[in-house]
């Protein structure tokens, strides 16, 4: 039996609750006892013309799926609320019939979403979350064969992404916020391909904000994180980061915030990726939102940040998006956005440098009441020093809903 079986039977167990969960639920918004839930439907048709993110053997296709979710809220007592969104889809490959899974439980596609506010006293207040989604993009991640060889154009990279959290904040004074985070994300592939990103990763964070007249507020955050693999072709990790913070009203429409942090980052050594490096780095973030009039809003950012790879120890991503969003048409809501992105890796034998770029365009209207249309544009390029590692892609969709 493959060593991704455990994972298909947890998800199968899953994916079948929440079937019969909605088939007890009638398709109306409905409230029993204090518990009030609207159901949701969604159906989308969508374009792509390299499904697989493949360079070598782009592969386009039509898509159509279809999702259910129920959303709530259950207010358990005055203070403490649990708000839940339960959900789950079906998707079919309709040109390339290999992409259909012939496991129920991974053609349709569940996905879970709680928070549970807790009210301590007047002052602390602990919010609890857990977060489920099963996700099947190639992403950037490498395969590895029966036979120890690596895989770069896989068709698809089957995953549950589950995060667990617990954040506690307390309300120090008029003008000061602490909040003590504690969270673990785990990432079970489904796949035997990609059983060498079976990952635990735990963060611990702290924030102190204060807010300093009427226009500003800052303050100091700090983390710390553990990557844990099951296989030894990544390097397991630490990593340390601690930095200040800034929120600037600096009319009433324009806000700029500014973030500014070093991170220290410390790997154990043997992994088969060989690499050794043990990365040191100043990261910052500027988010600069406009809004020149109450219909038009414009974002634009710049940042660096860093993450743990998924060919080397770390990737440090350069960032810079523009975003406009437009709610003056009679007809509905436009947004375009587009972002420039630089990643490099550590080091390595597989250590990749990058560049990707990508355009979107949505539009979005309601159709009375309970239903709404959007459609979508979205083209994405990246151009690696890895040849095996470069494609286009073009995206087109459109998606109806209703809400009962």
């Amino acid at each position: 039996m493959g060593k991704g079986s455990s994972g298909f039977r947890s998800l199968r167990c899953f994916t079948f609750f929440l079937l019969g969960l909605f088939a007890s639920v009638p398709l109306q918004a409905a409230k029993i006892g204090p518990l009030t839930f609207t159901p949701r439907v969604t159906g989308e048709a969508r374009y792509s013309s390299n499904v697989n993110q493949s360079s070598q053997n782009p592969l386009w296709d039509v898509i159509l799926s279809t999702r259910l979710q129920l959303i709530g809220d259950w207010p358990v007592t005055r203070f403490n609320t649990l708000d839940f969104s339960l959900g789950a889809g079906y998707e079919r490959y309709l040109r390339n019939p290999e992409l259909n899974s012939s496991r129920l439980s991974t053609s349709i596609v569940p996905d879970l979403d709680i928070e549970f506010s807790i009210r301590v006293t007047d002052y602390i207040r602990i919010q609890v979350r857990e977060q489920l989604e099963l996700k099947q993009d190639p992403t950037d991640a490498v395969g590895v064969d029966d036979s120890g060889n690596f895989v770069f154009d896989a068709l698809q990279y089957n995953r549950l992404d589950n995060t667990v959290s617990a954040t506690t904040y307390w309300d120090v004074n008029s003008r000061t916020v602490t909040q003590v985070g504690l969270r673990r994300n785990d990432i079970y592939p489904l796949d035997d391909l990609f059983e060498t990103t079976r990952r635990i990763q735990e963060t611990m964070d702290w924030l102190l904000q204060r807010q300093m007249g009427t226009r500003f507020s800052g303050g100091l955050s700090a983390a710390y994180t553990r990557s844990r693999y099951r296989q030894g072709l990544l390097n397991d990790g630490n990593s340390t980061s601690a930095g200040v913070f800034m929120n600037s009203q600096i009319t009433p429409r324009i806000n700029l915030l500014s973030r500014v942090s070093h991170s220290w980052q410390s790997f154990s050594a043997g992994g088969e990726i060989e690499d050794s490096s043990q990365p040191r780095n100043l990261l910052w973030s500027m988010q600069l939102r406009h809004t020149p009039e109450p219909r038009l809003t414009y974002t634009a950012t710049v940042a660096r940040s860093t993450q743990f790879g998924f060919t080397a120890n770390t990737t440090v991503l350069d960032n810079y998006g523009l975003a406009f969003v437009w709610t003056g048409f009679r007809l509905g809501d436009v947004r375009l956005s587009g972002n420039h992105t630089r990643g490099r890796d550590s080091g390595g034998v597989l250590a990749e440098r990058y560049t990707r770029n990508s355009i979107r365009a949505d539009f979005a209207m309601e159709i009375g009441a309970n239903a709404g249309l959007s459609l979508r544009y979205q083209f994405s390029t990246k151009d690696s020093n890895r040849d095996d590692r470069d494609y286009d892609q073009h995206i087109f969709g459109a998606s109806v809903f209703y809400q009962f």
